[in-house]
């Protein structure tokens, strides 16, 4: 008597599996272990933040290739706007962006010192389009990239580090590191 057993693959190894399927016809005559080393299984957060920052710096446009990559932004309960967490960073971005411009305006009052400074602050600019995936991993990615330049409470809402960012991005999408690489490759 036999027993017809499927043991359910992890989603990690199917999509690993599939990127091998996908580009190992591509990869004959060269080192398919170089490419697969590269693979995201193994990750650690300083490899997702080179990737991420290495995507949108290549000469290459890959908004398309993420946008039809399979990422969703988080929504709210009925899909017609992103879920209340990334409103309320929405919120806060902007709430810091009066603060700043509060500051700037004092400090052109202050001459030629406080004109220089006050060129210095960052405005935090919230150009993103809950229709585009594209939109959702440059958030990400700008969120990482310019962490500490954020005041206290928004770093707070992401989680206290640049670490966390990256696990919120996770918890929102939990297969983005194999969907973004399966789709876009090594930048």
């Amino acid at each position: 008597m036999t027993a017809d057993v499927l043991i359910q693959m992890h989603t990690g190894t199917r999509a690993y599996c599939d990127f091998i399927e996908k580009h190992g016809p591509d990869c004959i005559g060269k080192n398919l272990a170089k490419l697969a080393k590269f693979y995201p299984i193994e990750w650690n957060d300083e490899d997702k933040s080179k990737y991420l920052i290495d995507i949108f710096s290549s000469t290459r446009d890959c908004s398309a290739a993420l946008n039809a990559c399979g990422i969703r932004w988080p929504r709210n309960e009925s899909e017609d706007d992103m879920c209340q967490e990334l409103k309320t960073l929405k919120e806060m971005m902007e709430r810091a962006n009066i603060e700043n411009n509060k500051r700037k305006a004092e400090l052109k009052l202050q001459g030629a010192e406080g004109r220089a400074a006050a060129n210095k602050i960052r405005e935090y600019i919230w150009n993103c389009d809950i229709d585009y995936p594209n939109d959702l991993v440059r958030l990400v990615r700008n969120l990482w990239k310019h962490f500490s330049t954020y005041p206290r409470y928004i770093k707070t809402h992401l989680g206290g580090s640049q670490s966390a960012v990256l696990r919120k991005f996770e918890q929102w999408c939990p297969d983005a590191w194999t969907l973004i690489y399966n789709t876009v490759g090594q930048p």
